[in-house]
């Protein structure tokens, strides 16, 4: 098993990345191109191990699959079997990991360019355990439509559940974490999820973690009619059966924080400030974390509000 500790500088990073797929020939090789030709794994100065894992499909995924690996010369560990759903497939995905970086991507969702470059850098950073990047997302044939920097991801909002209920999603197509965090799940319960396995990891890691924001775009979800992430309600009751009601605090501070992201998205100026944060720093051109000195005076002054009820 490969530890996070091979994060130094000079060391080999290996990626791992696992694909679980169902059914999808036509989304499948936009995801495979966006993973296969990132720069550092064409120049080999990071190794990718990509897993794909398939549902036993009953399209031409497997035949886009392999199609797509003798195009690009491109090897793939790839497993096809029935499962009980996609977060089955992951946790099998998972299990064969052995990288220091874990992420997963499904079947039309993409990563951008130097989206590896980024997270290697910034997951080298001391005390960075995981993070994510801005939300992205895409239409069926891969056009970007939509764009925002996420605010902040407070650990006990996240145990709470309510990113993604009261608050946005954490976009998982942008979330990377160290490979010793995979110590905090249980990978057979993780896949018994219909709807909130990726909440059970969040949930997991946030336990010990804090989820820092890279300023880069990483990862774009597709959005498309019939998705599982249709299922608000579903979704919400998986979420209420992981979560912490305990970890939130004050139901004000969360009303507060809300008004703090709407107002987040509309004042982006605040968004290369605060110690949550990871952004490219000009002179040395490497992601660092961020420095308090560029806060925008509006953040100052929503932050002095919102410390008095400590969120």
């Amino acid at each position: 098993m490969c530890s996070s500790d091979n994060l130094h500088v000079g060391a080999k990073v290996r990626v791992s990345i696992v694909t679980p797929v169902r059914n999808a020939q036509a989304q499948i090789a936009r995801t495979m191109v966006s993973i296969l030709t990132q720069d550092v794994f064409q120049d080999r100065t990071v190794e990718l191990e990509y897993v794909i894992v398939d549902g036993q499909s009953t399209d031409g995924t497997l035949s886009v699959v392999e199609k797509t690996l003798s195009l690009m010369n491109a090897k793939v560990r790839l497993v096809s079997e029935p499962d009980r759903g996609m977060y089955d497939a992951l946790s099998k995905g998972l299990r064969l990991t052995t990288g220091a970086i874990i992420g997963y991507l499904n079947a039309g969702d993409i990563l951008y360019p130097g989206a590896i470059r980024a997270v290697v850098q910034a997951l080298s950073i001391e005390d960075v355990s995981w993070i994510t990047g801005t939300i992205a997302v895409i239409s069926s044939d891969g056009i970007t439509y939509s764009v925002q920097k996420p605010y902040r991801y407070l650990s006990k909002f996240i145990k709470w559940g309510a990113y993604g209920i009261q608050l946005p999603f954490i976009q998982q197509e942008s979330t990377f974490w160290r490979h010793d965090l995979m110590e905090l799940i249980d990978i057979d319960l993780l896949g018994t999820f219909r709807l909130a396995g990726d909440f059970y990891l969040w949930y997991k890691f946030s336990s010990q973690h804090k989820l820092f924001v890279v300023d880069a775009l990483l990862g774009g979800f597709e959005r498309k009619s019939g998705q599982l992430s249709e299922d608000l309600v579903g979704y919400r009751s998986e979420v209420q059966n992981i979560a912490d009601p305990r970890s939130s605090g004050s139901c004000f501070a969360l009303t507060l924080e809300r008004v703090y992201w709407a107002f987040f998205f509309r004042v982006q100026t605040c968004a290369n400030s605060g110690r949550d944060r990871i952004a490219m720093n000009d002179a040395s051109q490497r992601f660092v974390i961020c420095d308090n000195g560029n806060c925008h005076s509006v953040r100052r002054w929503l932050s002095s509000i919102l410390s008095k009820f400590r969120v």
